[in-house]
């Protein structure tokens, strides 16, 4: 019988909170093509809300603790949206490719505040080819720290102001729960992914948090390397910075 349940105790817990509030972030903003083609109004230079909302930040492309008063600059960041249809194609289609990550989660900072731990760094990585993987770095007492993975598919569904993500493969890398695993990187691929006696179980699970309903995503400020998405399950916004383009 297998000794470490670590894997399966984290993964039914967490994956619905992180592989849907994480992924919740990038995974929506990519539509696929469309047939219909509308004037794009982008401005590339930065906003000064968005300038200010950044300054805020302790770190502008890593993940921050949310406060009270960087949610209201991140608002009033939102107000300034340079992009018309952030959620179309047309707005994005040559910016999106490459690595994002998450530097502002208000329910994310919640989460890892009553878990005693945290999850960080968030990562998303977006292919030309419509397909999205996304890996969350845990670390908590007693469970340790390791990766949680999921990849898909993303797309419009408006070809507008809203888009979605579709995940179907989760898998997790294990650390050693003493943390002393050293630098863990995260698998690439649920193919990659070592045949465990857990794999499958840890898909299933995962299966758990890839609901229709969850799936749609507001897309309320877009730019060159910047994106904010409303996550309506919890009321709150996601931020996300351009961090890799790809090769």
């Amino acid at each position: 019988m297998p000794c470490d349940a670590r894997p399966i105790i984290l993964t039914a817990s967490i994956i619905m909170l992180v592989s849907r509030a994480a992924a919740f972030t990038w995974p929506s903003f990519l539509p696929a093509p469309s047939s219909t083609t509308m004037p794009i109004q982008q401005k590339q230079q930065s906003t000064q809300e968005k300038v200010t909302f950044l300054t805020s930040l302790n770190q502008k492309n890593a993940f921050n603790t949310a406060t009270k008063q960087r949610t209201e600059l991140l608002n009033a960041m939102v107000a300034s949206n340079p992009t018309t249809r952030p959620g179309s194609i047309d707005s994005f289609e040559s910016i999106a490719p490459g690595t994002w990550q998450i530097v502002y989660a208000p329910h994310i900072s919640t989460l890892s505040g009553l878990l005693g731990g945290s999850f960080d760094p968030v990562l998303y990585k977006l292919n030309s080819d419509g397909t999205i993987v996304s890996h969350a770095k845990y670390s908590f007492p007693i469970i340790g720290q390791g990766w949680l993975s999921v990849s898909g598919t993303y797309g419009s569904e408006d070809d507008c102001d809203i888009c979605r993500v579709d995940f179907d493969r989760a898998w997790i890398e294990v650390g050693q729960q003493d943390g002393s695993s050293g630098e863990l990187q995260p698998i690439g691929s649920f193919d990659d992914s070592p045949d465990d006696w857990y794999k499958g179980v840890v898909n299933s699970l995962g299966q758990i948090g890839f609901r229709q309903e969850f799936a749609v995503f507001p897309v309320s400020y877009l730019d060159n390397d910047t994106i904010v998405f409303d996550f309506e399950l919890f009321g709150t916004r996601i931020c996300a910075r351009k961090v890799k383009n790809t090769a």
